[in-house]
């Protein structure tokens, strides 16, 4: 027995030896592998070709040109390019100005320089992006690289001013009456040049993306790709959800590729505008928006099902983080600053607290649709921390809000999904006095008296 353990331990390492000696510089797996990879690439299937590189890079740690076409692949598949800026500079150390494009290569080509200021120009580094853009214009040949060299002169304004390429404000656009422009070979031939680039480049996206949304506002196609480019610029994400939503008003489940002809988004709306929610810190609409694509998707691909169970466990667990810090806090009654804590929560997209939380004699009757309750205990808590509470009132639960609904202020869909137990039920502030001391002398020191509204809450 242990001479077959042996043995297939042995057979076991030189197998892998042997694959990495196969795929070494040179060989004939190298070269086959990385073609291989390169054709991905060119499908824009980058996740693939991504995985490819990273194994050649395994057995070639040195490798320039394999650290450069990791770099590229990064960042298609990254909204945040940090990753993908460690891979360029590692390739930017060993350069060459007449690069093969091929296999045989082992150092990266001169782009590597204006791909690292496009990874700071993402991160809104622009001072740093604009010292790569000009080291790339001053080392690339102006004969064979005139278009990449104007791109990044405009990129340059972009960095002196950023909002150059900020997208036209749909909501002010669609309150106006604009008649579409005619669809000529011409409008869709732009189109196309800007889906083309928009995987590796969505500054030069939207900066022809940008005229043709504001002469279309309500093309959900358009909205579709400006809210991807937006997603993936730091300074822009916070407005994407706006593009991204736009987008899934007219959705065509059948589009699962770009298609520069359709005024309707593909099925991967839903999919980006969860993640613009929750890049944004909004998992509770995020996490509709996953469950929505998954109704769709999930029986055509299971392997999107895998992984956008993950991006919705990712928003449980960003939920339970924030849930602990506004339970920490709720727990200070006395010291409670309405005003801070609205100013906080907006800061982290749940400004929900004017609805919910009243100071001592700031209100002593309740609007329509509202009543006061007294709060026990908010987040992720066990509710056998308040069983000897339950008989003190008919009226306690530990309930969600329902998403989707509205407050009576705004036209805004609330964000706070905060678990709450509250008991009580009272028109007027007064009224829930009693109820609250009665809670305090039993031990909740904590509880204080909010006021909710009455349709927004599941028992």
């Amino acid at each position: 027995m242990k001479r077959f353990i042996y043995l297939c331990t042995l057979s076991f390492a030189i197998l892998i030896s042997n694959t990495s000696i196969a795929q070494e510089f040179g060989t004939n797996n190298f070269r086959s592998e990385f073609n291989k990879a390169i054709k991905h690439m060119k499908a824009e299937e980058y996740r693939y070709a991504y995985s490819i590189f990273q194994s050649l890079n395994e057995a070639n740690p040195d490798n320039a040109n394999i650290e450069y076409h990791m770099g590229l692949c990064l960042m298609d598949q990254k909204y945040e390019k940090e990753e993908a800026l460690i891979w360029f500079l590692k390739a930017s150390k060993n350069y060459k100005e007449y690069y093969g494009s091929s296999s045989s290569e082992n150092s990266a080509p001169i782009d590597v320089f204006y791909y690292i200021g496009m990874c700071h120009h993402y991160n809104s580094n622009y001072s740093e992006a604009i010292k790569w853009y000009e080291e790339y214009i001053e080392k690339a040949n102006p004969r064979k690289a005139s278009e990449t060299i104007l791109r990044a002169k405009l990129k340059i304004d972009w960095c002196k001013d950023p909002s150059l390429l900020t997208p036209p404000d749909i909501d002010q656009l669609s309150a106006n009456e604009i008649t579409p422009p005619k669809k000529t070979e011409e409008y869709y031939a732009k189109i196309m040049d800007a889906l083309e680039i928009i995987n590796l480049d969505h500054f030069q996206a939207l900066y022809i993306l940008n005229p043709i949304l504001k002469m279309d506002p309500n093309n959900s196609n358009i909205n579709y790709f400006v809210g991807i480019a937006c997603l993936n610029i730091r300074d822009l994400r916070s407005i994407s959800p706006k593009y991204l939503t736009k987008a899934v008003e007219k959705m065509d489940a059948r589009l699962l590729k770009k298609n520069a002809r359709s005024q309707a988004a593909p099925l991967f709306a839903n999919y980006y505008l969860g993640l613009a929610w929750y890049e944004n810190n909004r998992c509770d609409l995020a996490v509709p928006n996953y469950r929505a694509f998954l109704s769709i998707m999930e029986t055509k691909d299971p392997y999107a099902k895998e992984i956008v169970e993950h991006k919705i466990e990712l928003c449980d667990l960003q939920q339970a983080e924030l849930d602990s810090i506004l339970l920490a806090e709720s727990r200070k009654p006395k010291v409670f600053n309405l005003e801070e804590d609205s100013l906080r929560k907006a800061q982290i997209g749940k400004d929900t607290s004017k609805d919910r939380l009243v100071k001592d004699g700031a209100v002593t009757e309740s609007k329509d649709g509202y009543f006061y309750a007294v709060q026990v205990g908010a987040g992720n808590i066990d509710t056998r921390f308040f069983d000897k509470l339950r008989k003190l009132d008919k009226n306690n639960n530990l309930p969600f809000p329902k998403l989707g609904t509205k407050t009576a202020r705004s036209n805004e869909i609330p964000g706070d999904r905060m678990r709450r137990f509250i008991i009580g039920k009272f028109k007027t502030l007064e009224e829930a006095q009693p109820l609250l001391q009665k809670v305090k002398d039993l031990g909740y020191e904590d509880a204080f008296i909010g006021q909710f509204q009455e349709h927004t809450f599941q028992q």
